[in-house]
């Protein structure tokens, strides 16, 4: 009966692992999901920057190439690109917004892509250093 509890135990830890590794990825899966609304989707887009922005504005503060620090950064680059992408369809309104004051659209889903091959070395060294 012990064997079997330590063996449930052991099994139960090696299907959670992946959840923690993953959960602040994770955090964002319904955020920059295909939104049903172009309100929903201008929320989440705004939620999801001023996340990206914290974690920038962290990293100003104290420049660090850690990958506690450049994980969340380049989750949230990676974040910004897909939100956009998966809202194509609300364009429109995200250049009718306040959002587009300093880039359109088009400029702001170019400008992620940008930001994310600049960060590749140091995002892909975080992501191979979080557990």
């Amino acid at each position: 009966m012990k064997k079997m509890t330590m063996l449930i135990l052991g099994l139960f830890c090696l299907n959670t692992a992946p959840v923690f590794a993953n959960s602040y990825e994770d955090s964002f899966k319904k955020a920059i999901a295909t939104q049903a609304t172009a309100d929903d989707f201008l929320k989440n887009y705004e939620a999801t920057l001023n996340e990206l922005e914290k974690k920038i504005e962290g990293w100003s503060a104290k420049p660090d190439e850690s990958a506690e620090v450049w994980f969340p950064i380049c989750i949230g680059y990676e974040n910004m690109a897909t939100i956009l992408k998966n809202n194509v369809k609300y364009k429109k309104q995200f250049d009718e917004s306040s959002f587009a004051a300093a880039m359109n659209y088009d400029e702001t889903v170019e400008n992620y892509q940008n930001e994310i091959e600049l960060a590749a070395d140091l995002c892909q060294k975080a992501k191979k250093a979080m557990p």
